[in-house]
């Protein structure tokens, strides 16, 4: 838990969530002792559960490709779209 002298400070859900979005962002391109290494940390940050941190790393990921799917101009559809008429 990050700490400001000898006090624990507590992380508010959005900060987490943030932090989460960041480590995923390097998450993704890591070796696996250097994932690891990011999830341990990453638990003792947030202070999540180690399963929950492995969640929400891959729904961190999920959302940035959707967003990158996004910027690119590719639609995001579930397939092709038919009219009746």
């Amino acid at each position: 838990m990050p700490t400001k002298g000898s006090v624990a400070v507590a992380l508010r859900m959005k900060e987490k969530q943030a932090i989460t979005k960041e480590v995923a962002k390097r998450y993704r391109k890591a070796q696996k002792k250097e994932k690891t290494k990011m999830l341990d940390e990453l638990v003792a940050t947030t202070e999540y559960n180690r399963s929950y941190a492995t969640r929400a790393l891959r729904l961190a990921l999920k959302q940035s490709q959707k967003a990158d799917v996004n910027q690119s101009g590719v639609e995001t559809g579930t397939g092709p779209t038919t009219t009746t008429s």
